[in-house]
């Protein structure tokens, strides 16, 4: 179990690219997937999987003051899904005169699944969808698996879509997958007062990938473990020049610097030469 101050973190900006606020700590907070909505009164909801002395306490919520850290309420139950392992991931949304709850439950594995109800207040009480899951690949051949913690989004013209997380598994059962969690979506129309996935949205096909390395700066999509890739590649005249420089002189001198694979099939090179004792 984390330590007190390791739980809830919230911080703010008027601009997502920043300067971001110091953080306000909610040590009382004891949960994982915390949602944040604010009812026409002002009130700040967080709503989020909780934990307890003897386990998971499903999903609860809490009204806080966000500028302090301060819970104001204690923690009540809500909405506890449709009888699957492991209610996770709420989202909290006001749509018309209704607040509509979504969940993720049955784990994030193969029995994975979207659920939703809705109540006349934030803290309900909740009315679950009679088309409930609302989505899942649980046993089905679809190509995208263990699909949940999907969001609703509203478009600027009004029309909704879903955004939801998933596998792409191959080979023979029980499958496997090398891409790790990807972010799919769908479209969402509205039926009898509740949301209803339709067709798969996808990006646009276009032309194969080519990244070179050619080029004084490293692309943004790259990334290191435990620090910036800036801190251990630099550009020089022959090529990119990958040095192991840990901040902690105990720690060990490792260095790794990447890039996410998104395709199934993909095909990389590279020279590598050595010098002065460290891999290049």
């Amino acid at each position: 179990m984390p330590a007190p101050d390791a739980w809830q973190v919230l911080v703010h900006t008027e601009d997502p690219l920043g300067p971001w606020s110091d953080p306000v700590r909610l040590p009382d907070v004891r949960g994982i997937d915390p949602d944040l909505a604010w009812d026409e009164y002002g009130t700040c909801h967080l709503t989020y999987a909780g934990f307890a002395a003897n386990g998971p306490a499903g999903i609860v919520q809490q009204t806080i003051d966000p500028g302090s850290g301060r819970v104001l309420t204690a923690r009540r139950p809500l909405w506890q899904g449709t009888g699957g392992k492991f209610p996770e991931g709420p989202h909290l949304y006001r749509v018309g005169d209704l607040w509509y709850l979504l969940l993720a439950e049955g784990g994030t594995e193969r029995g994975h699944a979207v659920t939703i109800a809705r109540g006349p207040s934030p803290s309900g009480p909740f009315e679950p969808c009679p088309g409930n899951p609302l989505l899942t690949a649980r046993g089905s051949a679809e190509p995208v698996q263990s699909t949940g913690h999907a969001d609703l989004v509203q478009r600027a013209d009004g029309t909704w879509a879903m955004v939801v997380h998933g596998v792409r598994p191959r080979g023979t059962s029980p499958e496997w997958h090398v891409l790790g969690r990807e972010t799919f979506a769908v479209e969402v129309e509205w039926e009898d007062g509740w949301p209803r996935p339709t067709d798969a949205l996808a990006p646009d096909a276009g032309a194969t990938l080519v990244e070179e390395l050619a080029g004084p700066a490293l692309p943004v999509a790259w990334v290191a473990p435990r620090r910036f890739p800036a801190e251990v590649l630099v550009r020089e005249d022959t090529g990119w020049r990958l040095t192991a420089r840990a901040a902690d002189p105990a720690a060990e001198d490792l260095a790794f610097v990447g890039r996410r694979q998104e395709h199934l099939v993909a095909r990389a090179r590279a020279t590598v030469a050595a010098g002065d004792g460290v891999g290049g």
